[in-house]
Protein backbone atom coordinates (compact mmCIF):
# COMPACT_ATOMS: atom_id res chain seq x y z
CA UNK A 1 0.00 0.00 0.00
CA UNK A 2 1.14 3.82 -0.78
CA UNK A 3 1.19 6.67 2.46
CA UNK A 4 -1.06 8.80 1.25
CA UNK A 5 -0.98 10.72 4.34
CA UNK A 6 -0.51 10.56 8.02
CA UNK A 7 -2.42 7.68 9.29
CA UNK A 8 -4.22 6.97 5.46
CA UNK A 9 -2.81 4.10 3.14
CA UNK A 10 -4.77 3.11 -0.54
CA UNK A 11 -3.75 0.90 -3.21
CA UNK A 12 -5.82 0.41 -6.48
CA UNK A 13 -6.98 -3.30 -6.98
CA UNK A 14 -7.71 -4.99 -10.47
CA UNK A 15 -10.48 -2.91 -12.39
CA UNK A 16 -14.00 -4.62 -13.20
CA UNK A 17 -15.98 -3.81 -16.22
CA UNK A 18 -13.85 -0.67 -16.19
CA UNK A 19 -14.45 0.67 -13.30
CA UNK A 20 -11.46 1.16 -10.66
CA UNK A 21 -11.37 0.39 -7.27
CA UNK A 22 -9.08 1.80 -4.58
CA UNK A 23 -8.68 0.09 -1.29
CA UNK A 24 -7.74 2.10 1.56
CA UNK A 25 -6.58 1.48 5.48
CA UNK A 26 -6.83 4.33 7.65
CA UNK A 27 -5.01 2.83 11.45
CA UNK A 28 -6.46 5.13 13.00
CA UNK A 29 -9.38 4.57 12.44
CA UNK A 30 -9.02 0.74 12.49
CA UNK A 31 -8.12 1.17 16.03
CA UNK A 32 -11.16 2.84 16.52
CA UNK A 33 -13.30 0.09 14.75
CA UNK A 34 -12.01 -2.56 17.27
CA UNK A 35 -12.30 -0.57 20.00
CA UNK A 36 -16.26 0.16 19.35
CA UNK A 37 -16.40 -3.79 18.76
CA UNK A 38 -14.98 -4.84 21.66
CA UNK A 39 -17.61 -2.66 24.09
CA UNK A 40 -20.71 -3.82 22.17
CA UNK A 41 -19.25 -7.44 22.82
CA UNK A 42 -18.73 -6.71 26.70
CA UNK A 43 -21.86 -5.02 26.43
CA UNK A 44 -23.90 -7.51 25.34
CA UNK A 45 -21.88 -9.69 27.50
CA UNK A 46 -23.07 -7.93 30.71
CA UNK A 47 -26.37 -8.26 29.88
CA UNK A 48 -26.52 -11.63 29.06
CA UNK A 49 -24.40 -12.16 32.73
CA UNK A 50 -27.90 -10.02 33.96
CA UNK A 51 -29.90 -12.37 32.56
CA UNK A 52 -28.06 -15.38 33.70
CA UNK A 53 -28.05 -13.99 37.48
CA UNK A 54 -31.96 -13.56 36.70
CA UNK A 55 -33.08 -17.19 36.05
CA UNK A 56 -35.23 -18.66 38.71
CA UNK A 57 -36.05 -15.08 40.23
CA UNK A 58 -37.47 -12.97 37.11
CA UNK A 59 -41.30 -14.70 37.55
CA UNK A 60 -41.94 -14.10 33.57
CA UNK A 61 -39.15 -15.85 32.70
CA UNK A 62 -39.69 -19.90 33.46
CA UNK A 63 -39.10 -22.17 29.95
CA UNK A 64 -36.11 -22.31 27.90
CA UNK A 65 -38.28 -20.89 24.94
CA UNK A 66 -39.05 -17.76 26.67
CA UNK A 67 -35.26 -17.04 27.91
CA UNK A 68 -34.14 -17.75 24.75
CA UNK A 69 -36.44 -15.26 23.07
CA UNK A 70 -35.01 -12.30 25.66
CA UNK A 71 -31.69 -13.81 24.88
CA UNK A 72 -32.57 -13.24 21.30
CA UNK A 73 -33.57 -9.69 21.94
CA UNK A 74 -30.34 -9.03 23.98
CA UNK A 75 -28.37 -10.25 20.96
CA UNK A 76 -29.86 -7.49 18.84
CA UNK A 77 -29.06 -4.74 20.87
CA UNK A 78 -25.97 -3.77 18.88
CA UNK A 79 -23.90 -5.04 15.64
CA UNK A 80 -21.49 -7.45 17.79
CA UNK A 81 -24.23 -10.02 18.48
CA UNK A 82 -23.42 -11.62 15.25
CA UNK A 83 -20.43 -13.24 17.24
CA UNK A 84 -22.42 -14.88 19.93
CA UNK A 85 -23.25 -18.36 19.74
CA UNK A 86 -26.25 -18.72 22.69
CA UNK A 87 -27.97 -21.98 24.22
CA UNK A 88 -29.23 -23.22 27.17
CA UNK A 89 -27.57 -25.92 29.30
CA UNK A 90 -28.59 -28.26 32.16
CA UNK A 91 -28.02 -26.69 35.76
CA UNK A 92 -28.11 -26.55 39.32
CA UNK A 93 -27.71 -23.00 39.73
CA UNK A 94 -31.61 -22.11 39.95
CA UNK A 95 -34.88 -23.26 40.51
CA UNK A 96 -35.73 -23.42 36.57
CA UNK A 97 -32.72 -26.49 36.43
CA UNK A 98 -31.15 -25.04 33.47
CA UNK A 99 -29.18 -21.62 32.47
CA UNK A 100 -27.55 -19.56 29.65
CA UNK A 101 -24.54 -20.44 27.82
CA UNK A 102 -22.85 -18.14 25.44
CA UNK A 103 -19.76 -18.15 23.44
CA UNK A 104 -17.82 -15.84 20.46
CA UNK A 105 -17.53 -16.80 16.76
CA UNK A 106 -13.61 -16.21 17.35
CA UNK A 107 -13.37 -16.92 13.41
CA UNK A 108 -15.97 -14.56 12.04
CA UNK A 109 -14.38 -12.04 14.58
CA UNK A 110 -10.89 -12.41 13.23
CA UNK A 111 -12.26 -12.57 10.24
CA UNK A 112 -13.98 -8.65 10.32
CA UNK A 113 -11.00 -7.86 11.71
CA UNK A 114 -9.03 -8.24 9.23
CA UNK A 115 -11.65 -5.14 7.55
CA UNK A 116 -11.38 -3.01 10.37
CA UNK A 117 -10.62 0.73 9.31
CA UNK A 118 -10.70 -0.50 5.57
CA UNK A 119 -12.94 1.08 2.91
CA UNK A 120 -13.36 0.69 -1.45
CA UNK A 121 -13.88 3.54 -3.36
CA UNK A 122 -15.44 2.85 -6.65
CA UNK A 123 -15.08 4.82 -9.77
CA UNK A 124 -14.86 4.94 -13.52
CA UNK A 125 -12.78 7.98 -13.90
CA UNK A 126 -9.44 6.99 -15.40
CA UNK A 127 -7.42 9.65 -15.10
CA UNK A 128 -8.33 10.29 -11.07
CA UNK A 129 -5.10 9.33 -8.42
CA UNK A 130 -5.11 7.64 -5.44
CA UNK A 131 -5.24 11.37 -3.38
CA UNK A 132 -7.73 13.32 -5.56
CA UNK A 133 -10.06 10.04 -5.37
CA UNK A 134 -9.62 9.91 -1.42
CA UNK A 135 -10.45 14.01 -1.07
CA UNK A 136 -13.38 13.84 -3.67
CA UNK A 137 -14.86 10.82 -1.20
CA UNK A 138 -14.03 12.70 2.40
CA UNK A 139 -15.65 15.56 0.99
CA UNK A 140 -18.96 13.49 -0.08
CA UNK A 141 -18.64 11.39 3.14
CA UNK A 142 -19.14 14.70 4.93
CA UNK A 143 -21.82 15.85 3.07
CA UNK A 144 -23.19 12.56 3.70
CA UNK A 145 -22.61 12.25 7.38
CA UNK A 146 -23.98 15.82 8.08
CA UNK A 147 -27.21 15.26 7.09
CA UNK A 148 -27.12 11.71 8.85
CA UNK A 149 -26.44 13.22 12.08
CA UNK A 150 -29.03 16.22 11.42
CA UNK A 151 -31.27 13.49 10.65
CA UNK A 152 -30.81 11.10 13.29
CA UNK A 153 -28.63 12.63 16.49
CA UNK A 154 -30.68 16.03 15.95
CA UNK A 155 -34.30 14.61 14.88
CA UNK A 156 -34.85 16.97 12.63
CA UNK A 157 -37.40 14.82 11.77
CA UNK A 158 -40.47 14.34 12.63
CA UNK A 159 -41.69 18.52 12.43
CA UNK A 160 -44.52 18.72 14.46
CA UNK A 161 -44.48 22.56 13.44
CA UNK A 162 -47.29 23.76 11.05
CA UNK A 163 -46.62 27.40 10.36
CA UNK A 164 -43.73 28.39 8.33
CA UNK A 165 -41.27 30.67 10.74
CA UNK A 166 -41.75 27.58 13.22
CA UNK A 167 -40.72 25.62 10.82
CA UNK A 168 -37.70 27.00 9.52
CA UNK A 169 -36.56 28.03 12.96
CA UNK A 170 -36.62 24.13 13.68
CA UNK A 171 -34.76 22.97 10.96
CA UNK A 172 -32.27 26.43 11.84
CA UNK A 173 -31.62 24.91 15.90
CA UNK A 174 -30.72 21.69 14.40
CA UNK A 175 -28.17 23.40 11.84
CA UNK A 176 -27.17 25.38 14.83
CA UNK A 177 -26.63 21.98 16.68
CA UNK A 178 -24.24 20.33 14.30
CA UNK A 179 -22.42 23.70 13.82
CA UNK A 180 -21.67 23.07 17.90
CA UNK A 181 -21.11 19.03 17.43
CA UNK A 182 -18.95 19.88 14.73
CA UNK A 183 -16.80 22.87 17.09
CA UNK A 184 -16.40 20.07 19.84
CA UNK A 185 -14.80 17.49 17.31
CA UNK A 186 -12.43 20.17 15.72
CA UNK A 187 -11.38 21.03 19.32
CA UNK A 188 -11.11 17.47 20.31
CA UNK A 189 -8.79 17.06 17.25
CA UNK A 190 -6.20 19.96 17.45
CA UNK A 191 -5.92 18.06 21.04
CA UNK A 192 -5.23 15.25 19.74
CA UNK A 193 -8.20 13.51 20.87
CA UNK A 194 -9.71 11.62 17.65
CA UNK A 195 -12.92 10.97 19.26
CA UNK A 196 -16.77 11.54 18.20
CA UNK A 197 -18.98 14.76 19.68
CA UNK A 198 -21.81 11.59 20.23
CA UNK A 199 -18.94 10.12 22.60
CA UNK A 200 -17.72 12.93 24.57
CA UNK A 201 -21.30 14.31 25.16
CA UNK A 202 -22.49 10.62 26.29
CA UNK A 203 -19.56 10.63 28.88
CA UNK A 204 -19.81 13.87 29.88
CA UNK A 205 -23.86 13.56 30.24
CA UNK A 206 -22.97 11.19 33.32
CA UNK A 207 -21.93 14.32 35.10
CA UNK A 208 -25.20 15.24 37.39
CA UNK A 209 -26.16 18.00 39.56
CA UNK A 210 -27.76 16.62 42.67
CA UNK A 211 -30.20 19.18 44.97
CA UNK A 212 -30.31 17.84 48.59
CA UNK A 213 -33.17 19.41 50.54
CA UNK A 214 -31.51 19.91 53.70
CA UNK A 215 -34.34 19.49 57.73
CA UNK A 216 -33.82 23.45 57.92
CA UNK A 217 -35.92 24.03 54.67
CA UNK A 218 -32.42 25.63 52.76
CA UNK A 219 -31.58 23.86 49.53
CA UNK A 220 -27.88 22.55 48.59
CA UNK A 221 -26.18 21.33 45.39
CA UNK A 222 -23.35 18.97 44.68
CA UNK A 223 -22.14 17.30 41.28
CA UNK A 224 -21.79 13.73 41.09
CA UNK A 225 -17.99 12.29 41.03
CA UNK A 226 -16.68 13.47 37.81
CA UNK A 227 -14.22 10.19 37.14
CA UNK A 228 -10.69 10.48 35.30
CA UNK A 229 -12.17 9.84 31.52
CA UNK A 230 -14.68 12.90 32.44
CA UNK A 231 -11.79 15.28 33.58
CA UNK A 232 -9.46 14.43 30.59
CA UNK A 233 -12.07 15.25 28.11
CA UNK A 234 -13.35 18.51 30.25
CA UNK A 235 -9.07 19.23 29.90
CA UNK A 236 -9.54 19.47 26.38
CA UNK A 237 -11.94 21.97 26.45
CA UNK A 238 -9.63 23.94 29.03
CA UNK A 239 -12.42 23.48 31.89
CA UNK A 240 -10.83 23.31 34.98
CA UNK A 241 -13.79 23.45 37.34
CA UNK A 242 -17.58 22.63 37.20
CA UNK A 243 -19.20 25.46 38.78
CA UNK A 244 -22.35 24.70 41.25
CA UNK A 245 -25.42 26.81 42.57
CA UNK A 246 -24.72 28.53 45.54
Amino acid sequence: MQHIKDELYAVFIPPVDNHRFLLCLNTSKREDDRKYRNQCIESIKNELDKLNSSLGKNKNLKTRDEVMRKAGVISKLNSAGKYFEISTVDSTQNTLSFELKYKIKEEKLKDDERLDGTFVIQTNQEDYVDEKLIKIYKNLSKVENAFKIIKNDLDIRPIYHRKEDRVKGHVYLCVIAYFIITAIEYIAKEAKHHISARKILRQLSKINLLEINLPDGKRKYSLTTVDREQKSLLNIYKIKKLEVPV
